[in-house]
């Protein structure tokens, strides 16, 4: 066997090693598979039934209880917020920022 038709096989062999291992049988191309879809598990604050379940002069963990905890709490002079969702008008709690009890709640638009 010649040099040339040598290097010739076994580029050919090496080539054929290197794709196998790259497409799987009966795949034309290399295209990686789509993701699963991943299953996110709703927060608490998000079902209607829980804010149902508020009253006013609930404590600070009362409320946690039932709807998780806030995304962002905000204290100002007479109020404490606890904001749930990404909205600043969103769904919320308000507790009188001296006793620390609820005083209202907006509740998500379900």
């Amino acid at each position: 066997m010649n040099m040339t038709r040598y290097w010739r096989i076994t580029s050919i062999l090496i080539a054929t090693f290197t794709f196998a291992g790259l497409f799987p049988a009966g795949c034309a191309t290399n295209k990686p598979e789509p993701p699963s879809p991943v299953m996110v598990r709703p927060e608490p604050w998000q079902f209607a039934e829980n804010w149902k379940k508020l009253r006013k002069e609930m404590t600070t963990s009362e409320v946690e209880d039932i709807l998780g905890s806030a995304g962002r709490v905000e204290k100002g002079r007479w109020l404490t917020y606890w904001r749930y969702g990404p909205r600043n008008n969103g769904p919320q709690v308000m507790f009188n920022a001296d006793t620390m009890l609820v005083k209202t709640w907006v509740a998500p638009d379900n």
